[in-house]
């Protein structure tokens, strides 16, 4: 007989993520984080083993132009978006070293990148980072591993918003319901 639910093995997702990491809190970063810096975060259940192949950032600007040097259409950030492996408050992989000040350092960083301009609304700038190439991101949720992206700047100011996205493979294992 062949199983046909897909609650244990190797399961594809793809998910924003969010303030809670669990797709429960806010997925868009659009606030003024100076006063109190805001990670977005995806955290495997504690069963589970997450395979990140990519990683996609967007960004919509609701100004116009945009300054490839600068972020939305001002300069550069005072402080960088980091996006980290992170297992706690430890950081285990820095995946854009030295962290994101501008458009043009989530260019040189991503694999991939398309800019989409909706006259008169917003210009969605996505960046892509595929590691199906090199290798994936494992994140274990019994060892309190997670993916997080850390903001700690002014982004209401800058009339832009941030989406992040995690897709891949999400091992979780058989139990028998006969125990």
């Amino acid at each position: 007989m062949i199983r046909t639910d897909r609650n244990y093995g190797n399961i594809p997702f793809k998910v924003p993520l969010d303030t809670n990491g669990d797709q429960t809190g806010t997925a868009e970063a659009t606030g003024d984080y100076t006063s109190t810096p805001t990670s977005f975060k995806l955290v495997p259940g504690p069963d589970e083993t997450l395979y990140v192949c990519k990683i996609q950032v967007v960004i919509a600007a609701l100004v116009d132009p945009i300054n490839i040097f600068g972020y939305g259409s001002g300069a550069q950030l005072d402080k960088v978006i980091h996006p980290l492996v992170k297992k706690g408050d430890e950081t285990i992989t820095e995946l854009a070293p030295g962290g994101v000040n501008s458009q043009l350092v989530w260019h040189l960083f991503s694999d991939d990148h398309d800019t989409f301009v909706i006259p008169s609304a917003a210009t969605l700038l996505r960046y892509a980072f595929d590691f199906t190439k090199t290798q994936p991101i494992i994140l274990k949720g019994n060892e309190g591993h997670y993916l997080s992206f850390d903001l700690n700047d002014d982004f209401a100011s800058r009339t832009i918003v941030h989406f992040f996205f995690a897709s891949g493979l999400k091992y979780k294992p058989y139990t028998s319901p006969n125990p």
